[in-house]
């Protein structure tokens, strides 16, 4: 492939991630007009919604006194990529019209899933927030074949592995021999990763996990006397 037909073909996969950006962006402008103007939705019924995904987040939005006010705080908490919340919302607070185009959504998504995260735009998950305040992964360089797909299903393990729930992924971007993901928690958090949190971390490929002024090197540390990769593990080739 020539330099002109990469940069092609990168010009198309950027357009392809704003357009479904975009989809979703309206997507939750048309609930939270529909909620916002709503006579019979109240401020309890979209907490109740926010606190059956983390019951953290009521704790997180208490000085939100009107709906409005917690569709400015809320946003932090998802993206085109963590859509759980808004799929809530629409199933339990929207019209026929929102789960429809949530429904469209989905499938689109499911779709674009499908391809390369490192065929994404960096900023196609949203812009860092809160500096230091946020987990820093690096991971094995494998991970750059695996699909959008498959590192929601790793951020699905680390929450079960560190007994926590990340909220969205902030950025995606390659490093000298591997790749960083970052996460936002959905509250300050306490570092405190055990040594069996340590190996366990390890098992998916992860090489360093970072938290503030706070770091844990994994890069040591072996699985059944392999380095693990990032692409072993989400396969499910290796057992942990």
């Amino acid at each position: 492939m020539t330099e002109e037909q990469m940069a092609a073909q990168r010009l198309t996969l950027d357009r392809e991630a704003m357009r479904l950006k975009r989809f979703f962006d309206s997507l939750v402008l048309d609930l939270q007009r529909l909620i916002v103007k709503s006579q019979i939705i109240k401020i309890e019924d979209v907490m109740s919604v926010l606190k059956s995904h983390d019951p953290r987040l009521e704790a997180e939005l208490s000085d939100c006194k009107t709906i409005r006010e917690v569709f400015k705080q809320a946003p932090k908490y998802w993206s085109f990529f963590d859509y759980d919340i808004v799929k809530l919302l629409s199933e339990k607070l929207g019209t026929v019209a929102e789960k429809k185009k949530f429904k469209q959504f989905h499938m689109d998504f499911k779709e674009y899933s499908k391809r390369r995260i490192c065929e994404c735009p960096v900023d196609a998950f949203g812009k860092e927030v809160r500096p230091g305040k946020n987990y820093v992964l690096k991971v094995d360089k494998s991970m750059e074949r695996c699909t959008v797909d498959e590192i929601k299903i790793l951020r699905k393990k680390m929450n079960r592995v560190l007994g926590k729930k990340l909220a969205r992924l902030l950025h995606v971007n390659e490093d000298i021999g591997c790749v960083k993901l970052i996460f936002r928690p959905f509250v300050d958090d306490v570092f405190d990763i055990s040594t069996e949190h340590q190996q366990n971390l390890r098992d998916l490929g992860i090489l360093r996990v970072q938290y503030g002024d706070h770091c844990v090197d994994l890069s040591h540390l072996k699985v059944d006397g392999l380095v693990a990769t990032m692409e072993d593990q989400i396969s499910g080739k290796l057992s942990h």
